[in-house]
């Protein structure tokens, strides 16, 4: 996905693209905006969401936002464990109920299907971890719905933070 996104930057861009493993601390320099798009559904508890908000919140300048992309929580809400929740191409399982959270696995409908686990954590909690790790304030938000593709605008939803 990385090379991928470079070659589809512009020259003139200042972009930067890293990899880097989210639930440890790291130091990668500041920057105006971080994007974390499926990021924060990897985060399996309160202790790897919160070094996942910190790294974050050290990743950018004083006024910068952080721009993420997650699994809308209130989707799965009703969908008994064992059962698949099926919409535009994706299929989600739900594995099990975890604290503050539900245990997840993600099948993309293509030519070679592309599966994965992850976590839906329930949003007080990453209003929490955000505040702790030093937001100012956080805001969910639908997807625009001229990105509505397959999947729905309330299907995913942004999350916005800025220090």
């Amino acid at each position: 996905m990385v090379d991928n996104a470079q070659l589809q930057a512009r020259a003139e861009d200042p972009s930067e693209f890293h990899v880097v493993d989210c639930i440890a601390p790291f130091n990668m320099g500041t920057f105006d905006l971080v994007l974390g798009i499926w990021l924060l559904n990897y985060a399996k508890d309160r202790t790897e969401l919160l070094t996942m908000w910190q790294n974050i919140f050290h990743s950018l300048k004083p006024g910068g936002q952080f721009v993420g992309v997650i699994p809308n929580y209130k989707i799965l809400q009703t969908t008994a464990c064992g059962q698949e929740y099926h919409f535009g191409g994706v299929t989600y399982k739900v594995l099990e109920r975890i604290t503050e959270g539900t245990r997840i696995q993600v099948v993309l409908d293509t030519t070679d299907p592309i599966a994965f686990f992850c976590y839906m954590l329930e949003p007080g909690l990453h209003e929490e971890c955000a505040a702790q790790a030093g937001f100012s304030h956080l805001r969910w938000e639908p997807l625009p719905s001229e990105l509505d593709v397959d999947l729905g605008p309330l299907f995913f939803q942004i999350v916005t933070a800025a220090c």
